[in-house]
C-alpha cells in the first residue's frame, strides 16, 4: 500500500511526522511500478502517535490520498485517528465490498459517514482520495478514484461539534492493539 496524506490546516503543514512501524511491515515492495509498503492485515501498521495537529474537527479541512490494492473479501483501514472507545475521530477505509468509506464522528453519537457508490476489483491498485471541506455536512466530502470523481452515498449526516481525541494517527490500522482493532491487508 502506498500512502500520502495532507491536512490543509496551517498547524499540519508545520509538523513533520515520524512514523514508527509495528508488526512485520515490509518496505520496498512494489505495486505496479511504484515502491510501497506491504501490510499483512493482522498486526502491521505505521503510527505517528497522538498528533493533535491531525485531529479533524467538524470545521477542519482534511484530504487523504492513497494508492492501495485490496485483498479479496477484506475490509481495511487506509488511515485513521479514531478512538472506538470514545467513538470519535476520523478514518478512511476500503470496505469488503471494495467501496471506499470515510467517517468523522464526534463522540456524541453524531457523525458524517459516506460510502462510494461503486466497488472496485480486488487485486488491482487504485489511487483513492477523499477530501472533507470542514463544512459540518456530508455534502462537504468528495471522493476520487484514479483522479475521477467517485459519487458518494450518504449514510449519516449529523456531525454536531466534533472534538479532539487521544488516539494515534495510523496508516494501515485503527485502534491497533485493542480488541476490535482493524488493519489493512494488502
Amino acid at each position: 500500500m502506498g500512502f500520502a496524506s495532507r491536512c490543509s490546516s496551517d498547524r499540519c503543514s508545520r509538523n513533520r511526522l515520524n512514523l514508527t512501524q509495528s508488526g512485520g511491515v515490509t518496505f520496498g515492495g512494489t505495486l505496479g511500478s511504484m515502491r510501497c509498503v506491504t501490510l499483512d492485515g493482522s498486526n502491521d501498521y505505521l503510527s505517528a502517535g497522538n498528533q493533535s495537529a491531525l485531529d479533524v474537527l467538524h470545521s477542519t479541512s482534511v484530504s487523504y490520498l492513497a494508492i492501495a490494492q485490496q485483498d479479496a473479501g477484506t475490509t481495511g483501514i487506509l488511515a485513521s485517528k479514531f478512538d472506538s472507545g470514545a467513538d470519535k475521530g476520523h478514518a478512511f477505509y476500503i470496505l469488503n465490498s471494495a467501496k471506499t468509506f470515510y467517517v468523522l464522528k464526534s463522540g456524541t453519537g453524531a457523525a458524517i459517514e459516506v460510502v462510494s457508490s461503486s466497488g472496485r476489483s480486488t487485486g488491482v491498485p487504485y489511487m483513492l482520495g477523499v477530501a472533507y471541506g470542514g463544512t459540518s455536512a456530508a455534502s462537504g466530502v468528495s471522493a476520487y478514484v484514479n483522479g475521477a470523481v467517485d459519487p458518494l452515498t450518504v449514510s449519516t449526516d449529523s456531525i454536531g461539534t466534533a472534538t479532539a481525541n487521544t488516539a494515534a494517527f495510523c496508516v494501515g490500522a485503527s485502534d491497533p492493539g485493542k480488541s476490535g482493532g482493524t488493519y489493512f491487508p494488502g
